[in-house]
C-alpha cells in the first residue's frame, strides 16, 4: 500500500503534468499520456464534474452528496510553494472520487490558510471555503487517459478503459495564482 512520502524541497516551475510524471517515477512507473478532449466532447457525467468554474471539492461534495476526505500520498514543501499527490474519497464510504497532483503557491494565503495547506489534511477547496478565500477558477485543458494499475488502485475502479480530467488554475480575482491542480476521475 502507498505511504505517505517524507517532506521534500519543492521547484517552482513545475507545472501540473511534471507532477504526475513525477508522481509515476517515485513508483518506478512511466505516466500515461493525457489525450486531449474538448470540453463539449466530454462524456456525462464527467462533463457536468469538469467543465465549470468552481473547485472541484464543492463539485465533487454536490455530486456524491457528502463530504470528502483527504488521503495524502506525497507533500513536498519549498519555501514558496507545496507540492501533493492526493486522493480525495468521499468520508461516509472511504470511496475515491479523485487522484489529483496540484501546486499550491503558499504567500498568497493568510498564515491559519497556510497552516491548513501546510499540515494536509483537508483539500484545497474545503480551505478555500474554511478561510472564505476569493478565487478564480480556469480550467485550460481536457483529457481522457487510458487504464493503468496505479491509478486503477487508488480509484479503486480497475477495468474501465479511460478516465477523465482537467488541468486547473486557480487564481485570485486580481489574478495572483494560488494553485494549479491536475485532476483526474474514477470511471464509471
Amino acid at each position: 500500500m502507498l505511504e505517505d512520502t517524507v517532506t521534500r524541497t519543492a521547484h517552482s516551475v513545475r507545472q501540473p503534468q511534471d507532477l504526475l510524471r513525477e508522481a509515476f517515477s517515485r513508483h518506478g512507473l512511466e505516466a500515461p499520456e493525457l489525450n486531449a478532449v474538448a470540453a463539449a466532447e466530454l462524456p456525462e457525467p464527467y462533463r457536468t464534474l469538469l467543465v465549470h468554474d468552481a473547485d472541484m471539492t464543492s463539485t465533487l461534495k454536490r455530486y456524491h452528496g457528502g463530504s470528502l476526505v483527504l488521503k495524502r500520498l506525497h507533500l513536498e514543501q519549498g519555501a514558496d510553494a507545496l507540492d501533493r499527490e492526493v486522493v480525495l474519497c468521499k468520508e461516509s464510504s472511504a470511496k475515491p472520487v479523485e487522484y489529483g497532483v496540484i501546486r499550491i503557491m503558499l504567500a498568497p494565503f493568510e498564515p491559519q490558510a497556510r497552516e491548513a495547506i501546510v499540515a494536509g489534511e483537508k483539500p484545497l477547496g474545503q480551505i478555500l471555503d474554511d478561510f472564505s478565500v476569493a478565487y478564480v477558477s480556469r480550467p485550460s485543458e481536457f483529457f481522457c487517459i487510458p487504464s493503468v494499475p496505479y491509478l486503477d488502485e487508488l480509484l479503486a475502479d480497475a477495468g474501465v478503459a479511460n478516465r477523465y480530467g482537467r488541468v486547473n488554475t486557480l487564481t485570485k480575482p486580481n489574478g495572483e495564482l494560488l494553485a494549479k491542480v491536475l485532476e483526474i476521475l474514477p470511471g464509471v
